[in-house]
C-alpha cells in the first residue's frame, strides 16, 4: 500500500514538503484519473450508438382490385410532399440544434486536430532520423505536400 502512495504521490521515498493551502497534484494522477475517464466514456458509449433506430415494417394492406398502369406513378408523386424553404430551414434549425449534432460535429473538429498532429509527429520522426545538415529540407518537404493536399481537399 505504501508503495502505492508513493507511486501517486510522484515517486521517491521521502515525502514531499506539502503546503498546506495547496496540495499539487503530480503527472501520475492525472494520467490516472484521464485513464479512468477515457474508460468511463467507452463504457457510456454504447448507450448511445448514433445509429437511427429502424422502423417496424407496417403489415400490408388487403390486396385490392388491380389499378390501371398510371394510378403507380399518380401514387408516387402524392407520397412525396415537397417542403418550402421555410419548412426545410425550420427543420434544418431543429436538426442542428440536437446534441447529437453538436457531439458530432465536435467530434470530427477534435480527429481533425489530431490529423494537424499527426503530421507534426511525422514531420518530428523524419527530422529526427536524417543528417541534421537536410532536417530543415525533410520539414519544408513535408510542410509543402501537407498544404498542397489541404488545397486539394
Amino acid at each position: 500500500m505504501n508503495m502505492l502512495k508513493r507511486w501517486f504521490g510522484g515517486g521517491g521515498g521521502t515525502p514531499a514538503p506539502v503546503d498546506p493551502a495547496r496540495k499539487k497534484a503530480s503527472w501520475r494522477t492525472a494520467a490516472v484519473v484521464a485513464g479512468v475517464a477515457m474508460m468511463g466514456l467507452m463504457i457510456l458509449q454504447g448507450f448511445s450508438w448514433a445509429q437511427e433506430k429502424k422502423e417496424e415494417p407496417k403489415p400490408a394492406a388487403p390486396a385490392a382490385a388491380p389499378a390501371p398502369a398510371a394510378a403507380p406513378a399518380q401514387e408516387a408523386s402524392k407520397e412525396r410532399v415537397k417542403l418550402t424553404k421555410e419548412a426545410g430551414e425550420k427543420k434544418i434549425a431543429e436538426i442542428l440544434a440536437t446534441p447529437k449534432c453538436m457531439l458530432d460535429t465536435v467530434w470530427v473538429l477534435v480527429t481533425g486536430m489530431l490529423v494537424f498532429f499527426m503530421n507534426l509527429g511525422f514531420a518530428t520522426v523524419e527530422a529526427g532520423m536524417c543528417r541534421v545538415k537536410n532536417a530543415v529540407n525533410i520539414l519544408s518537404k513535408n510542410f509543402i505536400v501537407f498544404a498542397c493536399s489541404s488545397l486539394a481537399y
